[in-house]
């Protein structure tokens, strides 16, 4: 069983992808919705801390999951495309005060910055949601076989 973390911006389609790959995989590994690096991110965007990059909390929390996690996916799709999934789920009043350039910089500058082994960066938008199952399980594949 591996440990997977899917990552990016609100309406980027992770949980979508999440339920995709379970199903497609039986549950056979653990996946978390949000990349623990998403929560400092976030408090980042909301002005809780500044420059938690450079905490203990952080170095810590980088130091320890940069190694137990055995694949990190980070999902993203264009600004329009995200307002017009916004709106498709009757959240469209949240579009006005979010900014998706600042956040999408910032949740993606953390989940570099942790320093995963593997990594795979999905586009939801050019890449249909089969698309992005397959290159997950291909990348599993090759992780799986890596440790034989």
């Amino acid at each position: 069983m591996l440990h997977i973390t899917v990552s990016g911006i609100d309406k980027a389609g992770k949980t979508t992808l999440i339920k995709a790959f379970e199903k497609e995989t039986n549950h056979r590994h653990y996946v978390v919705d949000r990349d623990p690096s998403n929560y400092f991110a976030l408090s980042e965007i909301q002005n809780r801390v500044k420059n938690i990059h450079q905490t203990e909390d952080y170095i810590n929390f980088k130091n320890k999951f940069k190694h137990s996690v055995d694949l990190a996916v980070y999902v993203h799709a264009p600004k329009n495309e995200l307002t017009n999934r916004f709106a498709e789920t009757n959240e469209p009043d949240l579009v006005g005060n979010y900014s998706f350039d600042e956040h999408m910089k910032i949740i993606k500058y953390y989940f570099d910055n942790v320093g995963y082994e593997n990594v795979i960066i999905l586009n939801t938008y050019r890449l249909s949601l089969d698309e992005c199952v397959s290159i997950m399980i291909n990348k599993i594949e090759e992780i799986e076989n890596a440790r034989k």
